[in-house]
């Protein structure tokens, strides 16, 4: 039911064995996650027309903020004639009533370190299905490659998780991530090529009330071995200070800036919602 758990007994925890598990409660939809003021209807209306429009997406934030709760929410907004491919080490991701959803899961290797089947296998095996779209649950190692090879091959409307701190933290972590496939690969290169595969990062937090908002929607502006990335904000979070029973007020908000992505939108057909900035 994408519930996790994770078990730890002594010797390796000193006050007895711990079982953590945590629980998948419902399925979201949109409207109910604009109406905890996760996020406000503009940058819902936008991330919704964004994935229509294949853009590619990297989700991030830190453990429990919520980011593949959000990857099952928009995944409702792909067309239902479109194949998709989800790749993950645990089934956590739920796309109900999708009639073309092929779900691949990692294999761990048994007790002689035998029989893995790791996640780089499971996307290079993806491309070969005829994917319409692919959505990764969690870049953790060298498959962030071929991820990100995949986005340059025309398989555009790429999902991925990643865990960071910011959205330059994200494409930071991506570019380490890609090092890691045992190829020679200069992180120049490599940065090159996510600043050109990546259009935006969607970045979650959970706050001190604990609550969790998107903290952040920013696109992907470039990339130089001398700067680094460059980001820019779409959306920002307009925090106003917390409410006598200690919630935080506020939410992310359009910052006016012109998405540099439009034209994936002139191309699949899909209307740029008014208020953007063209």
């Amino acid at each position: 039911d994408g519930s996790r758990i994770n078990v730890i007994i002594p010797p390796l925890v000193l006050n007895g064995p711990v079982v953590t598990i945590r629980r998948k409660l419902r399925r979201w939809a949109m409207e109910e996650y604009v109406a905890l003021e996760s996020l406000d209807e503009q940058a819902a209306e936008l991330l919704q027309a964004c994935v229509r429009a294949k853009v590619n997406v990297v989700f991030s934030g830190g453990t429990s903020t919520g980011k593949t709760t959000l990857v099952a929410i928009l995944s409702q907004a792909i067309p239902e004639s479109e194949r998709v491919i989800t790749i993950e080490n645990v089934a956590e991701l739920d796309l109900p009533k999708r009639r073309h959803w092929v779900r691949l899961i990692a294999k761990s290797p048994n007790l002689e370190g035998r029989g893995e089947v790791p996640l780089r296998t499971l996307v290079r095996n993806a491309l070969r299905m005829r994917p319409d779209r692919i959505i990764l649950g969690e870049a953790r190692g060298g498959e962030a490659l071929d991820v990100v090879q995949a986005k340059h091959s025309g398989h555009d409307g790429f999902m991925t998780v990643l865990h960071a701190n910011s959205p330059l933290a994200a494409l930071e972590r991506l570019q380490t991530l890609m090092q890691m496939s045992g190829l020679e690969v200069p992180p120049a290169s490599c940065g090159t090529q996510i600043a050109s595969a990546i259009d935006l990062i969607v970045h979650l937090a959970r706050f001190v009330d604990g609550s969790r908002r998107i903290a952040a929607i920013s696109q992907v502006l470039g990339y130089s071995q001398a700067g680094g990335f460059t980001v820019e904000e779409l959306f920002s979070l307009d925090a106003a200070g917390f409410s006598s029973n200690g919630q935080l007020q506020g939410t992310c908000r359009y910052t006016g800036v012109r998405p540099k992505f439009l034209k994936k939108f002139h191309l699949n057909n899909i209307q740029v919602p008014t208020w953007v900035t063209v």
